[in-house]
């Protein structure tokens, strides 16, 4: 079955302050939104690529698509994320579909094609690391009112996958039902769709403060410097 992939890259980085968080270089001349495309790209699984892009981030994600030589498309993002997954979704080509964050700018290619190949017909992919930290549930008041057994519950991460027919449908009935989710595999509980989980990364994670741009940096360039040590003997 061919397979499309979505990247969102729609969000107004309220929470990094304003900017726009993709546009900023990771390393010298090599954007977030960038990375992401690569990682998407560059595994070859997929048919097409499609990135919902805010207006300030549209030029630049056509750039990186033609840098890359990318079949693809850079079509609106929206207010929601759910708005750009939408958008997206309506240029996508294939049977399946993975969307994608541009904020999570280190996915595998392994972790891509696990994803892949656990869709099935009426069943969406997440993959999910599990929490490390200590979990307390609090109301509104900031006081604790319980702890959260860490072994019930799982982080979700992107790429999350779905047959694209049915992600169009479900969000079509979201639309006129007036419902928003933070993510993808949100929207298929809601409607009572099967939602399988596979393993998800560390290395994996959403930039989403300022500082999690200076730990990409820093895994970036010791990346760099792990390579030459192994290039160098």
């Amino acid at each position: 079955m061919s397979t499309g992939v979505l990247i969102v890259a729609g969000g107004a980085s309220r929470r990094f302050g304003g900017r726009n968080k993709l546009l900023l270089d990771i390393s010298p001349g090599i954007s977030v939104l960038e990375y992401s495309v690569r990682a998407a790209w560059n595994t070859g699984i997929f048919s097409n690529l499609v990135v919902a892009a805010s207006e300030d981030g549209a030029p630049k994600a056509r750039s990186i698509l033609a840098k890359l030589g990318v079949r693809g498309e850079v079509v609106p993002g929206g207010d929601e994320r759910s708005d750009s997954v939408r958008n997206g979704l309506a240029a996508c080509k294939g049977e399946k579909v993975l969307v994608h964050d541009a904020a999570r700018p280190f996915a595998s290619s392994q972790l891509f094609s696990r994803v892949c190949d656990a869709i099935s017909t009426d069943v969406g992919v997440v993959p999910v690391v599990l929490p490390t930290d200590t979990l307390y549930r609090t109301d509104n008041d900031d006081s604790v009112t319980g702890a959260i057994v860490r072994g019930t519950v799982a982080c979700a991460q992107t790429p999350q996958g779905f047959p694209l027919e049915m992600l169009v449908e479900l969000h079509r009935r979201a639309i006129e039902e007036e419902l928003t989710f933070t993510d993808d595999g949100s929207l298929l509980l809601h409607y009572g769709k099967a939602l399988v989980t596979v393993q998800g990364e560390r290395r994996n994670f959403k930039i989403t403060y300022p500082a999690d741009l200076e730990v990409a940096r820093i895994m970036t360039i010791k990346a760099g410097i792990m390579g030459a040590m192994k290039a160098g003997g």
